[in-house]
């Protein structure tokens, strides 16, 4: 897939609202803008891989206005294979439940992500927060490991009041 230009939509998914990759080739020219996520088990969701299966290059993407609410992971980047680079997120705006995972696990290489006014609100989903379900979201707000260059320019994760004494009690 190459060249393809998306805007003005608004989406709702079980799983992943906008996923990139998966199979095998090169994804790359992405120009997504103006949308809303509503319900998503991931809103962003960059995959070269799934499950060990597949490798694909996705480079050259942009995401810009994006807000969602609703979502489990805002985004999550990576895999066992493939590549992501040089890809950026800008004016991005999230309320979800999940941290955010950046990684690059054996042959994978993640670099060139640039995140620009990104605001991702950690929030409550409104049932009982036992420690099974804040270990689930994660221990930290934004997890990356083995990842190349990543340039942020206002990036912000926040975490709502409610959940900040039980999180803070548990890590």
């Amino acid at each position: 897939c190459e060249h393809i230009t998306g805007s003005n939509g608004v989406f709702s998914a079980a799983s992943s609202a906008f996923r990139i990759g998966v199979g095998a080739g090169n994804i790359r020219h992405i120009r997504i803008s103006d949308i809303t996520l509503y319900r998503a088990g991931v809103g962003l969701h960059f995959m070269p891989t799934i499950h060990g299966s597949g490798c694909i290059d996705i480079e050259d993407v942009n995401f810009s206005n994006v807000s969602a609410v609703n979502v489990g992971y805002p985004m999550l980047i990576g895999g066992e294979a493939g590549a992501v680079r040089d890809v950026t997120l800008d004016n991005i705006r999230m309320k979800a439940f999940c941290e955010s995972r950046i990684e690059a696990q054996g042959s994978c290489v993640v670099d060139g992500l640039t995140l620009r006014d990104v605001e991702i609100l950690l929030c409550d989903e409104h049932r009982e927060l036992t420690a099974k379900r804040l270990q689930q979201r994660g221990k930290v707000a934004l997890h990356t490991e083995n990842v190349g260059r990543i340039c942020t320019e206002r990036f912000c994760i926040r975490m709502e009041e409610s959940i900040a004494p039980t999180w803070n009690a548990l890590y």
